[in-house]
């Protein structure tokens, strides 16, 4: 028998909760990240980059810390972005 995230019976089969859930669409939280993550990622990266133009050192100014926070970012956004189309391959 089917059993909801509750632990509770629920009607219907597994793919029919799968279809339901599938319906109810996203969060805003999921929503705010995945839109947050490249504004972040991007806004890391021009700070960066302007560090670098003002001749800022690798290790002496910390701009290697701005690399890897920026590539943090990206990272995150990539992975938030690149989640959403496969869930939504599975949805269908």
């Amino acid at each position: 028998m089917p059993m909801g995230e509750d632990g509770r019976w629920r009607p219907g089969t597994r793919e029919d909760q799968r279809r339901e859930v599938a319906a109810l669409g996203e969060g805003k939280g999921a929503r705010l990240m995945r839109w947050a993550f490249p504004v972040f990622a991007a806004s890391f990266w021009i700070f960066f980059f302007v560090q670098w133009s003002l001749g800022r050192r690798w290790f002496e100014d910390g701009l290697v810390w701005n690399l890897l926070i920026a590539a943090g970012w990206t990272i995150l956004a990539g992975l938030s972005w690149w989640t959403h189309p496969r869930a939504r391959g599975r949805r269908a």
